[in-house]
């Protein structure tokens, strides 16, 4: 492993981590989770009518569900610097290919346009480095998974291509950076494969990213970010971009991927007990702030 580390960047990475150590359930490392885990970790449940074989079926609170879609998809597009670190990274990696499917470009254009991309994608895997020794592992072991990128480099790249005419027909026919990031990404991949692997690091970065990506070309989006894919698919269909957030589709979804599982009497206690921990949570936290 040693001698294919500069060869292959994420082996820096994942050599220093040992993930079946880790729960599945981990808030970093851990898996996607499931609709079931996803209802549970927001509170999206309103109530239960118990069934004629004494399991209990859950009932979606939809309002709350459609606030938690509506974070997923972010912040309106309106200009580079206000995008998060993780959309900046994305946007310039994946802005240089959409430029390059330009059929207008010559050969050297074409490569240069590239080369671009690739340089991006090999960039921000440098930016991930495990410290050197146990000085530099004091406080938080795992903070270099999470460093503070500098963007000058990758906001230059995206103004390089950002006015091009292919960049342009994205950013008038999405509202959305995330759904923007979607258009691009489906758009680059017209020159061949652009992977999530390439880009692993999100993972630890930035979890709410990685399955955004992760979801790209899926019929079916992960629990995390179906609210994206929702808007989306929904611009497609328009042919403009929607301002208007359309999520009704992602929160169907849910409520269908949901009624899928079977829920016992210990299933609806958890989430019960669960409720009441976050309540007493947010009430020692608003007594906390009142004392302060």
């Amino acid at each position: 492993m040693q001698e294919n580390k500069a060869q292959y960047p994420h082996l820096r990475m994942f050599a220093e981590l040992d993930l079946i150590a880790q729960p599945l359930d981990h808030p970093v490392f851990g898996m996607s989770q499931t609709s079931r885990q996803f209802a549970y970790r927001h509170l999206l449940i309103s109530g239960w009518q118990e069934q004629s074989d004494r399991s209990w079926a859950p009932t979606l609170d939809r309002e709350k569900t459609t606030e938690v879609m509506r974070r997923q998809l972010g912040q309106h597009w309106t200009r580079v610097a206000n995008l998060t670190p993780a959309e900046t990274l994305l946007v310039a990696i994946a802005l240089p290919r959409v430029v390059a499917t330009d059929t207008a470009l010559d050969d050297n254009a074409f490569k240069a346009a590239m080369a671009d991309s690739d340089y991006m994608v090999a960039w921000c895997w440098d930016q991930f480095k495990a410290p050197a020794g146990k000085a530099e592992q004091q406080g938080d072991p795992y903070a270099w998974l999470k460093p503070e990128v500098p963007l000058e480099e990758p906001r230059a790249i995206i103004q390089k291509y950002i006015k091009h005419p292919n960049a342009s027909a994205i950013l008038h026919a999405h509202a959305f950076v995330r759904t923007i990031i979607f258009a691009m990404f489906f758009q680059a991949r017209r020159l061949g494969v652009l992977p999530p692997a390439e880009m692993r690091w999100m993972r630890f970065f930035d979890r709410d990213m990685w399955y955004a990506l992760q979801t790209i070309g899926r019929q079916a989006g992960f629990p995390e970010a179906p609210g994206i894919l929702s808007h989306f698919l929904y611009e497609c269909k328009a042919g403009v971009s929607l301002a208007e957030p359309q999520l009704d589709k992602a929160v169907n979804g849910l409520e269908l991927a949901m009624s899928a599982y079977k829920y016992s009497e210990a299933d609806k206690k958890r989430y019960e007990a669960l409720q009441q921990e976050r309540y007493a949570a947010a009430q020692g936290a608003a007594l906390d702030e009142g004392v302060a």
